[in-house]
């Protein structure tokens, strides 16, 4: 049976006109009918071994979709992002004012790698540290990401069922923490990181931990920059969970790499994820600089000892200056008590 045996019979489904033809014949030996009056093309396939048009369903009322305009989707799309930056609490910048004490001086701790949950953890050295943080007097404490282990599923099912705490009880456990940190207003910024806040955002794109600490501190779900105004003298801090790069020769490699490449004008480099604290204090640019890795209180994990090696409990300390700029760093702040009370020489 030949197309034009039955072309005349083909009826268009949009007008009812039998002045149809076929247009553009298919890779699959089927055509598609153009109808003459109403300029309108058939979604009705019409087969050469098959019979006519009678032998298939006519879609008398199918709605054709719109064609909407490029610019009202711009429209759109600029409302939602109004929408979305109106309920962010995450930035990229910000600044806070510490108040000044003890010969002109304001001392600042960063912290990192918690995973609290996981069988890993030195809970008691974890007490110890964030105890002694809590009572002394104007002390500031940076976290820089995993505060909790938060396993919700991974290659290998050991962490996922290893945890001592589900993720939802150590939310839980970060949630009071954090409240009791707050009342002494002595956690001041955090930031993201790929076990607490990432693994959230790759399973279900939000993150209870990044909506729990953007409530009450600054926030930065990336790299961020953070001003300290400490009586005349700015000190700016460059922070992430992790900076690309890596050396074995130089643990503070990436951080080195994030001054020289991206913000060479920052004081202080602060990451996290490697497990093992590192600090290196410098003079490049005209100023002093200070990097910094820190350590972790998961220091007996099995994945890290089978792959690279255990971690090290580290919560290194910075004493800013307000009387001139000038910025140095401590293993921890233990050391930094112990020199100011004389302890040593």
């Amino acid at each position: 049976m030949g197309k034009k045996m039955y072309e005349k019979r083909a009826t268009c489904p949009k007008c009812g006109s039998t002045n149809t033809r076929f247009k553009k014949r298919r890779m699959n030996g089927k055509y598609k009918i153009f109808c003459n009056n109403c300029k309108h093309f058939s979604d009705v396939y019409v087969s050469d071994t098959l019979g006519t048009t009678e032998d298939y369903p006519q879609f008398l009322d199918k709605k054709t979709g719109e064609t909407v305009d490029w610019r009202e989707w711009i429209d759109v799309m600029e409302k939602q992002q109004s929408l979305h930056q109106r309920q962010s609490s995450s930035q990229d910048m910000a600044t806070i004012r510490l108040p000044e004490y003890d010969n002109h001086r304001a001392i600042v701790l960063f912290s990192a790698d918690w995973h609290l949950g996981s069988i890993s953890v030195d809970y008691k050295s974890f007490q110890e540290s964030i105890e002694l943080i809590l009572n002394t007097p104007h002390v500031y404490m940076i976290t820089v990401g995993d505060l909790t282990d938060n396993f919700r599923r991974f290659s290998s099912l050991q962490p996922v069922l290893s945890q001592l705490a589900s993720p939802k009880d150590q939310n839980r456990m970060l949630r009071s923490l954090l409240n009791e940190f707050w009342k002494k207003k002595k956690w001041i910024a955090a930031c993201w990181g790929n076990h607490d806040v990432q693994r959230d955002e790759v399973v279900y794109g939000e993150s209870t931990v990044k909506d729990e600490l953007s409530k009450n501190l600054v926030y930065f779900n990336g790299k961020g920059t953070l001003k300290l105004l400490v009586g005349d003298q700015e000190y700016i801090i460059r922070m992430s969970h992790d900076f690309k790069g890596n050396s074995i020769y130089n643990q503070l490699h990436a951080a080195m790499r994030e001054m020289h490449f991206y913000y060479p004008n920052a004081d202080i480099f602060v990451c996290a994820h490697k497990h093992t604290p590192a600090i290196t204090n410098t003079y490049e640019y005209g100023q002093r600089k200070c990097f910094i890795r820190t350590g972790a209180f998961e220091i007996d994990s099995g994945y890290s000892k089978r792959f690279w090696g255990s971690g090290v409990i580290g919560v290194p300390a910075v004493v800013l200056r307000s009387d001139r700029h000038e910025v140095f760093a401590y293993p921890g702040l233990e050391e930094l008590l112990e020199i100011r009370e004389g302890v040593r020489a």
